[in-house]
């Protein structure tokens, strides 16, 4: 038999509004419209369910809980179903999260999937999906029922923590969050406190009056759980031009645009994430012949999805893996129309030559808009990409070390068109950090040339780290 919440002493209540600040894929699991529909609501329009919302925070409040030795407590928190019917309701119940801003998109995007080996898309692997655009606003209503199982400073603690991971943008929603989707915020919010030991809190309750906001805890007195993990954020500026293609609709537009999140031009977290996985898998299979060990690393780094006729993994039992590599949204500057230096879009007409003739082949022309820049290393050129893996292995940290230094010096280009030398990066300044759990080191620099001889040697270990992997012997 399920618990119930007995004893009910009291209710926590956190209130406000979730912001999206970069889109985000909620599905329905339908796919009449897409290949991945949003879920809508009776009227059509996006909302968040209670139930995903619920749990995405059980499972980014988990690591809390085994910070101070209360495993167990968030079974009251969250519930649970055990064997011969037995369980426990969840003393955190949560409204549907519906949208307060009724004009905010809903658009299309399409992704393909890349063959690591040709660099070209592989046949029948193109696919698309629908997001709720960024700046889309849901009404938060959340509430812990407070028991004697887990009393309000406990309670307490946990409603805190909520809050400020959401405030702290620390909480992602939806699908495909490894690719800079879901990312959300909490703004507008405040605690309500309704102990049911005083008449006026019971009062307030039962008039739902929310006039009253409590602070429980500051962000001081509150105990964080040590974390692993390995983050750069890099700055760069494109050599000369580049783009992410976007087919237009319109007559009056180029055949191609340039992506644009609102009247932002964006580079997708997919996009980012498939250059990257193509080089890693280039590096690795130079540096060692072992392609179980490399699919191995690339699989934990950037996940994988496998299919019913998938050969060479299908002595795995996992059918799929989120990857540990969480790459974030690029927003690029909007032009400003005082300054001539900037990323701008410029319409380029092509065409296409007949490789026997070296004529033109009839009907093949086209008109793309790429994002062009003089390449000069002014502030309104610069765009930041930022990188993250939680619970990183060494051997990670230097595999994305090499990539880094691919993506600075130009080796690597991003986005479409590569062959007529678009995408081409020039880096500008980095900053790179990383934990253990108890030491937090960072490193920042404008020139690789100007690391300090003791930041090089931490690097440089990551990068042996990750041939010691290869080849073997753990002390390379």
């Amino acid at each position: 038999m399920k618990k119930g919440c007995t004893n009910l002493k009291g209710v926590l209540v956190l209130r406000g509004r979730i912001e999206l600040i970069s889109p985000a894929s909620i599905g329905s699991g339908q796919d009449d419209n897409t290949n991945m529909d949003i879920i809508l609501d009776a009227k059509g329009y996006p909302f968040i369910p209670a139930s995903s919302f619920a749990c995405i925070l059980g499972h980014s409040l988990f690591p809390y809980f085994k910070n101070w030795g209360k495993v167990k407590e968030q079974n009251v928190f969250w519930g649970f179903s055990g064997e011969e019917g037995e369980g426990r309701v969840s003393a955190v119940s949560c409204s549907d999260l519906f949208l307060i801003n009724k004009e905010s998109e809903i658009i299309v995007r399409d992704g393909v999937a890349i063959d690591g080996s040709s660099g070209l898309a592989k046949a029948g692997a193109k696919y698309d999906y629908e997001i709720i655009e960024r700046g889309a606003q849901f009404k938060l209503n959340l509430e812990i029922k407070v028991t004697e199982d887990n009393g309000f400073n406990l309670s307490e603690k946990v409603i805190s923590v909520i809050r400020i991971l959401l405030e702290n943008g620390d909480v992602r929603i939806g699908r495909r969050t490894n690719s800079g989707l879901g990312r959300c915020k909490l703004i507008e919010a405040g605690i309500f406190k309704f102990d049911f030991n005083q008449k006026d809190d019971v009062f307030r309750w039962l008039t739902k009056d929310y006039s009253l906001e409590y602070s429980p805890s500051s962000k001081e007195e509150m105990p964080l759980p040590k974390n692993r993990f390995f983050s750069i954020q890099a700055e760069f500026i494109p050599k000369s031009s580049l783009i992410i293609r976007s087919y237009s609709s319109e007559i009056t537009e180029s055949d191609t645009v340039s992506l644009k999140s609102g009247s932002d031009f964006v580079i997708p977290g997919s996009s980012l994430r498939g250059a990257l996985r193509k080089r890693a898998e280039r590096i690795l299979n130079t540096l060692s012949p072992d392609n179980k060990k490399n699919d191995n690393i690339l699989d934990k780094l950037f996940g994988f999805q496998l299919k019913n006729n998938s050969e060479n993994k299908e002595n795995l039992q996992e059918k799929e893996r989120k990857g540990k590599l969480r790459v974030e949204e690029v927003v690029l500057k909007p032009p400003n129309p005082d300054l001539h230096s900037q990323i701008v879009p410029e319409q380029q007409t092509r065409i296409k030559i007949d490789r026997f003739t070296g004529g033109t082949i009839e009907g093949a022309l086209l008109e793309n808009m790429a994002l062009w820049s003089d390449g000069e290393p002014r502030p309104e050129n610069k765009f930041c990409m930022e990188f993250f893996i939680q619970d990183f292995e060494e051997h990670e940290a230097g595999l994305m070390l090499l990539l880094l230094k691919d993506l600075w010096i130009g080796d690597l280009a991003v986005g479409g068109e590569k062959s007529v030398g678009r995408g081409v990066l020039q880096g500008q300044h980095a900053g790179i950090s990383w934990s253990d759990g108890s030491i937090t080191r960072k490193i920042k620099f404008d020139n690789p040339n100007d690391i300090s001889d003791d930041d090089r040697k931490d690097l440089d270990a990551f990068v042996n780290r990750m041939n010691g992997e290869l080849s073997g012997d753990p002390n390379e």
